[in-house]
């Protein structure tokens, strides 16, 4: 018997020793792969590498990426070249989602198994046709993304319906709004770690009853119990990971906001521009004399500055990465009348 393949995952947290697992969605036999973790204590359930999004139509061996890592996991299937990645993204809720064409024949190091049962399922040949039909997936890759663009407006209306309308740095109340969202990440993230805890309790009537007065209906109590592809019951890790990189990063927001709150509106003069730190829009903005030349235009374009017609000045958001954009816009600028 062969020994699994395993291999290095990096991510956010750290560096993973992992192995893959083939399977199927059960409503429709698309492809599942799930990454298994391994350590000194033995293998257990990683994350899903891939997700299973209704409404959308996928060749056999093709599947929509996980987006709670899908940065990490995109470059972890480039850099193992385990499928190529197809030139578009769908929308669904709120987030976006990439699509990989997978070799079975990369899979099949990690899984013999799982690929040789996803094959009889769906009927494919040992090996990969050497050439696809370029007009028809042309013509399929132009609907997906008339169909991300529908998705994109739906998602809009939705937000002015609900009124689920992004934070804005400019929005005077933009702290408390901020801090709101943190609470109920936190207690989010407290409710999870209870309910594992719950779970893993070994009298399940007790732990039933607890979850029932935690406010959970039955269906949702035999729902957390019942394994994912993985084996996972309850919240899986990486959920409470991404919940907790959620927090860290508004908290990080928050205190950037309130110090350029705190420090007030800012403005100072040079031989090119006049260069002002509004705290109240959080924008830098630059005000000229006149219509810059289209050089200098081209320079503040390149450095993400963006024409304000209602404030009639090139501004960008007032961040650390915005106040050194400045300053290479206007060291560039310098430069090129002094060439």
């Amino acid at each position: 018997m062969n020994e699994e393949k395993k291999v290095p995952f990096k991510w956010e947290y750290g560096e993973e020793t992992i192995s893959l697992q083939l399977g199927m969605y059960a409503n429709n036999q698309r492809l599942y792969i799930g990454m298994i973790t391994h350590t000194e204590d033995g293998a257990e359930p990683f994350a899903d590498m891939t997700v299973n999004l209704p409404g959308y139509s996928l060749d056999p061996g093709e599947a929509f990426i996980s987006g709670d890592i899908s940065k990490d996991l995109l470059r972890f299937i480039k850099e193992n070249k385990l499928g190529k990645v197809l030139p578009y993204q769908v929308q669904s809720g709120y987030g976006k989602y990439s699509a990989v064409a997978f070799d079975l024949e990369k899979l099949k190091v990690f899984d013999p198994k799982g690929v040789a049962e996803f094959r009889e399922e769906w009927n494919l040949p040992d090996k990969k046709p050497v050439k696809k039909k370029n007009r028809q997936n042309s013509r399929r890759y132009s609907l997906m993304q008339d169909w991300n663009r529908l998705e994109e407006y739906a998602v809009k209306i939705k937000h002015l319906l609900t009124m689920e309308q992004p934070i804005l740095s400019s929005d005077e109340n933009a702290i408390e709004l901020l801090q709101g969202k943190v609470d109920h990440l936190k207690e989010r993230q407290e409710r999870m770690k209870a309910v594992n805890k719950v779970i893993r309790m070994k009298d399940t009537e007790k732990g039933d009853l607890l979850l029932g007065d935690m406010g959970y209906t039955d269906e949702e109590i035999a729902k957390f119990r019942e394994p994912d592809l993985c084996g996972r019951v309850g919240f899986p890790a990486y959920e409470l990971q991404n919940n907790n990189a959620n927090i860290k990063r508004i908290e990080s927001r928050i205190k950037h906001l309130q110090v350029a709150k705190d420090k007030g509106t800012t403005e100072s003069e040079n031989e090119i521009c006049r260069v002002v730190e509004n705290a109240e829009a959080m924008r830098i903005q630059l005000f000229f004399d006149g219509k810059p030349e289209d050089n200098v235009r081209d320079i503040l374009k390149k450095n993400g500055f963006k024409w304000s017609p209602k404030n009639t000045c090139w501004q960008r958001q007032l961040t650390n990465s915005g106040r050194w954009a400045c300053d290479r816009a206007l060291k560039e600028i310098r430069e090129l009348k002094t060439a």
